[in-house]
């Protein structure tokens, strides 16, 4: 009978504890059982192949591999322009999370645009954090980019009334400061 009363009475106590018990190291304070992050939850979106805006062409096409017409020729694909796409992964931010950089450049019969922005993944969705001034053939073309050490570095044509006595190229290095994309330094291609 004290046996009983003793195990009756412990379960209270068991009661209460029992969200305590068993939390693992993997579990977060809302006792989901989601795992830590890794920084890299962003590469799980595949930007290589999906829709995107082809502003030379004025559509939308699907993008395979990272370029549009995909590397198989087909009878139902316009070859008069072409787009690409290329990503460079980093911690922009510095939360430890990193971000996506993703140049697009579509080249026309007669237009050539480029434009690269930034995506972070904010509540397990993408979210664009900023969007670089678009280029075009002659006008501050976006050759290139990547994200190194907190940085965003973008190398582009210069601009049809450059601002600095760049010769062809330009490469311009950028800092997030209180969430915008500032640009902190421009190296030109001397004449």
């Amino acid at each position: 009978m004290l046996k009983q009363i003793i195990t009756y009475s412990l379960i209270p106590l068991f009661i209460l504890l029992h969200p305590l018990i068993g939390i693992s190291s993997r579990q977060n304070l809302s006792g989901t059982d989601s795992p830590p992050s890794t920084g890299k939850e962003i590469r799980k979106f595949n930007f290589l192949n999906r829709t995107y805006f082809a502003e030379c062409a004025g559509l939308k096409v699907r993008v395979r591999n990272g370029s549009y017409p995909p590397d198989v020729p087909s009878k139902n694909i316009d070859s008069t322009f072409g787009f690409k796409v290329s990503v460079s992964f980093g911690d922009i931010t510095m939360d430890g999370e990193e971000e996506a950089l993703v140049i697009t450049q579509c080249a026309g019969a007669v237009q050539n645009f480029s434009a690269a922005k930034i995506y972070a993944v904010q509540n397990h969705r993408l979210v664009k954090l900023a969007q670089l001034r678009h280029g075009s053939k002659n006008d501050g073309d976006i050759l290139n980019g990547k994200i190194s050490e907190g940085r965003v570095i973008i190398k582009r044509m210069v601009e049809q009334i450059p601002s600095e006595r760049c010769a062809e190229t330009k490469t311009i290095t950028y800092r997030m400061q209180e969430n915008r994309l500032r640009q902190v330094r421009t190296v030109c291609t001397p004449y």
